[in-house]
């Protein structure tokens, strides 16, 4: 999303001008592809969630997961923020410094 949401949004809504459907390319940490999950609700014309498997990758670091129902919805995140809790401990565990 260069340039953030607001402008990341402009694209899909033109599409959806057109009645063209706008599909989102999601992977990655589990802060980004909540991230993307919001901005797939805010998407008149979005129907897919990408999850990139095997999910335990990805979702490293985080209390809460991203998990299917058993009709493969994705249920958006309802607590406050991005509506994932990280497990601080292990983020401070997997950080790496780099000096130059």
């Amino acid at each position: 999303m260069l340039g953030g949401i607001a402008p990341a949004k402009k694209i899909p809504d033109m599409r959806d001008a057109f009645c063209i459907p706008d599909e989102l390319h999601s992977s990655g940490s589990i802060v980004g592809q909540v991230a993307n999950l919001h901005f797939m609700g805010a998407i008149r014309n979005c129907g897919f969630v990408e999850q990139p498997v095997p999910t335990e990758r990805f979702e490293v670091c985080a209390e809460d997961l991203l998990d299917m129902d058993a009709e493969g919805y994705m249920p958006m995140p309802n607590k406050p923020e991005l509506g994932v809790d990280l497990d601080w401990d292990e983020v401070d565990r997997r950080t790496v410094f780099v000096t130059a």
